[in-house]
């Protein structure tokens, strides 16, 4: 998993989302734009999710964590696909989760209902709205789960 870092710029293509990270780099797998290179490629589960996730994150000017596939690559390759990453918002303090340190929240993002979550938190960061997360239990890294979520009507 990289640091946390800003996007510097994203390019859709017919394969999938280009992008570059501007305080990442990782030469050993990426060998193109200094290693700040990377791609969700169009065929990967959830690719709507993730794509537009990533086009929010650039938008908002926030930073993310990537975890890159090839992780265990043997040699560089042009783009590194993503599997998956975090958009960091707030940090939310959680007692509850042993060694949270409030960075993390988990989605299940395979699921309808963390689908939902996710278009949801999306609208709410687009037209400028205060959410309030409803959370419960821990997943196996100790992050907090996201079970529901309640908006803040009006302007």
């Amino acid at each position: 998993m990289s640091n946390q870092t800003r996007i510097s710029w994203i390019y859709p293509t017919d394969r999938g989302l280009v992008f570059s990270t501007q305080d990442y780099s990782n030469k050993e797998l990426s060998n193109c734009d200094y290693g700040t290179r990377f791609i969700i490629p169009s065929d990967t589960d959830n690719y709507e999710v993730k794509s537009s996730s990533l086009i929010a994150a650039f938008v908002a000017d926030k930073k993310i964590r990537i975890n890159i596939d090839g992780e265990k690559l043997s040699s560089s390759i042009y783009e590194p696909s993503i599997n998956r990453f975090i958009v960091f918002k707030d940090q939310l303090p959680l007692a509850d989760c042993a060694g949270q340190d409030g960075g993390y929240i988990r989605i299940y993002g395979d699921t309808q209902k963390g689908q939902y979550f996710i278009s949801t938190l999306l609208a709410a960061i687009t037209t400028n709205k205060k959410v309030f997360p409803a959370l419960a239990g821990c997943d196996d890294w100790g992050r907090p789960v996201l079970t529901g979520l309640r908006i803040k009507a009006g302007i």
